[in-house]
């Protein structure tokens, strides 16, 4: 039995699990494979392969592009983006410039594992042409929101979704602050408006995603606790071994 994992990166949350899981299968003994869009790949294996993201343009494409006109679609995508409005964290259309399951590696699977994969599927063709087994693995919401990957930003705090919350703290004006640990976030309800927003953590964990960014950009690993007011203090001591400070300028 032959399977194939698809990652659009073996990096983050998703892309090692995804690769972890793969590993394992190989462990086993299974004939497993790794694909992917954007990933080093750790060279323990010999069956981790990635995809060249490059598109090659016609000469039409390259006048259309000189005169700002959207080529690929990654550029297509890009330019709807901007037509969705809300405070959201991050939306991946189901287009993409890359047809994958024409890959060799896909071709020959029995069984197909798709992970973390916005950018890299095209949806329409690729459900169209596979019809052998799919397994989906879930590392966020994006499968069944339509775009979105992760509905608790921007709701009522009664209606938005946590994961294992271990530590919550109320700054000098009410507002509560929830380390959302299992999310890897740090979740803010306000006072007045009831609605919760993230205000750190990019939802990615297992690794240091670097200091001096704006905090919803950084990662928060497994925080354990927080002391909020003028800064956010985040303990990170079972994954990273630091303890995190996030400024207002950073929030």
């Amino acid at each position: 039995m032959k399977i194939v994992h698809i990652s659009t990166s073996d990096k983050g949350g998703a892309g090692i699990a995804a690769l972890r899981l793969h590993k394992g299968l190989l462990q086993q003994n299974v004939d497993s494979s790794f694909l992917s869009l954007f990933g080093s790949g750790t060279g323990e294996t010999n069956s981790e392969f990635n995809i060249n993201p490059s598109v090659q343009l016609s000469n039409l494409q390259k006048i259309k592009r000189k005169f700002g006109l959207p080529v690929t679609q990654v550029e297509r995508n890009l330019r709807m983006l901007k037509g969705i409005k809300g405070d959201y964290e991050i939306f991946s259309f189901p287009f993409s410039d890359f047809q994958i399951e024409q890959h060799p590696l896909v071709q020959s699977a029995d069984i197909i594992n798709l992970h973390w994969v916005a950018g890299l599927i095209n949806y329409p063709s690729f459900f169209k042409f596979i019809k052998k087994p799919v397994v989906w693995t879930l590392h966020d919401m994006n499968p069944f929101m339509g775009g979105f990957h992760y509905n608790g930003d921007k709701i009522r705090a009664t209606l938005a979704q946590l994961k294992l919350p271990c530590a919550v703290a109320i700054d000098t004006i009410g507002n509560l602050y929830i380390s959302d640990t299992y999310n890897n976030r740090i979740r803010l309800v306000e006072k007045t408006s009831g609605n919760i927003t993230t205000v750190a953590g990019n939802g990615k964990g297992n690794y240091f995603g670097g200091d001096n960014i704006l905090a919803t950009l950084s990662t928060v690993n497994n925080s354990y606790g927080l002391v909020p007011d003028a800064v956010v203090i985040l303990p990170e001591v079972f994954l990273t071994s630091r303890i995190r400070l996030f400024l207002p300028s950073e929030i």
